[in-house]
């Protein structure tokens, strides 16, 4: 009896370990995503708000690791505490920049399945 419980209990940790799609944000220090490269981070939906690279870089790529349909969205914002009001940009893929503007402020990971 208890093999499977053990079995199933290993089954929904892996299949909620599985559902977190992670992206990896490779960071430009110029406005086209082609400029010299500064560094990547793998980054996943959370309220945890980023400032990697903040004050250098003025834009960014977005590609997901994860299999299946892409559920979050990359936002990019003006502050410095991912406040929605300063939005600059927002991508579930390619290139986020900072447009003529002065350089993003921070960054944060938004499921959009979430409620």
């Amino acid at each position: 009896m208890h093999i499977p419980v053990r079995l199933l209990a290993t089954a929904v940790v892996a299949a909620s370990v599985s559902s977190c799609f992670k992206h990896r944000l490779s960071f430009y220090n110029g406005n086209s995503c082609n400029s010299a490269a500064l560094g990547s981070v793998e980054v996943e939906a959370s309220p945890d708000c980023h400032t990697d690279h903040v004050g250098v870089a003025q834009s960014f790529t977005v590609k997901g690791l994860g299999d299946g349909e892409n559920p979050d969205y990359v936002v990019m914002f003006a502050s410095d505490d991912c406040n929605p009001e300063t939005i600059i940009d927002k991508a579930e893929a390619g290139c986020l920049r900072t447009g003529d503007g002065p350089n993003y402020g921070s960054f944060q990971v938004w499921n959009v399945m979430s409620d």
